[in-house]
């Protein structure tokens, strides 16, 4: 069995680990030998005693930097030699919605060196940052060490994005380093076309936007230059065993109920999802609201 490391960035407004938070933890615990839970919010000392008595370690940290420099805030608290392999990963996801001892053992027969949930080709491809596994040659490497530790604090989110999580992974796929990811996008132009009729009728801006850039929407069909894990998130959860949903679907102001409302049909319709308590989505619905 590979020995595993986790990594785990959190953040909460309301300064608590929410009760999803827990679950994905206890998941992970069961496939991990360790795990550094890196906050950036003022818990207690009543959440911190739950977490450690999960037998997790727990790093309080100032409000900076994004999830990035928690990720490399916990990397340099691991020694990387005893790991065959290491995870990053963050609470912008409920899950796991399917066993990770499963995802785990599909992903072994895959020959990669780094893998991930989701790919985007938004700016350039890139492993989604909310969940990565990196494997041995890759994190015994100097570059991975190197990389991480030349992790700066940066406070605009796209600068991240871009520098970091796009950048991250062009860096090692541009040094011979192979990423890959569980869940491959299969949707069709068909659906995309569509999918852009739409966002032009939504509001008449973008019907300006549209002629005054089209190649965007071009991009979109052609190069397949979206977040499948929001844009498309329905087809990935119907195709079945998607082990995460991203927390932005519910709690987005315009088509967050309407999303919960669809996700808990497909759990009331999809067996394989039966393990995962959708009230744990509905509860953090239900304080984010307030």
């Amino acid at each position: 069995m590979n020995k595993r490391a986790c990594v785990f960035a959190h953040f909460d407004k309301d300064n608590i680990v929410d009760e999803y938070v827990y679950y994905y933890l206890k998941e992970l615990v069961i496939i991990t030998d360790k795990i550094v839970f890196v906050t950036v919010s003022d818990i207690n000392a009543e959440h911190v005693q739950r977490l450690e008595l999960m037998n997790i370690d727990v790093i309080k940290r100032n409000n900076i930097g994004y999830d990035f420099y928690s990720y490399k805030i916990g990397i340099q608290n691991l020694n990387l030699n005893l790991y065959d392999e290491v995870i990053i990963c963050n609470d912008s996801a409920f899950g796991p919605l399917i066993p990770l001892d499963e995802l785990f053992s599909k992903m072994n027969s895959v020959n990669c060196d780094f893998w991930g949930i989701t790919e985007s080709n938004l700016v350039a491809y890139h492993v989604q940052s909310y969940f990565i596994v990196y494997r041995k040659a890759l994190v015994n490497s100097s570059m991975f060490y190197k990389s991480w530790n030349d992790i700066e604090v940066l406070e605009d989110k796209s600068q991240i994005i871009e520098k970091y999580e796009i950048g991250l992974s062009q860096l090692y796929i541009r040094n011979g380093f192979n990423g890959t990811v569980y869940k491959k996008d299969h949707v069709h132009r068909k659906t995309l076309i569509i999918y852009m009729f739409k966002l032009l009728l939504q509001a008449p801006s973008r019907l300006f936007s549209f002629i005054k850039d089209p190649i965007f929407y071009v991009n979109v069909i052609v190069k397949k230059q979206y977040n499948a894990s929001v844009n498309f998130w329905k087809n990935l959860l119907t195709e079945g065993d998607l082990p995460f949903l991203k927390k932005s679907l519910v709690t987005d102001k315009k088509d967050g109920q309407e999303n919960y409302k669809n996700i808990e049909i497909i759990f009331q319709n999809d067996s394989q999802y039966n393990q995962y308590d959708i009230k744990l989505i509905e509860n953090y619905m239900k304080r984010f609201k307030d």
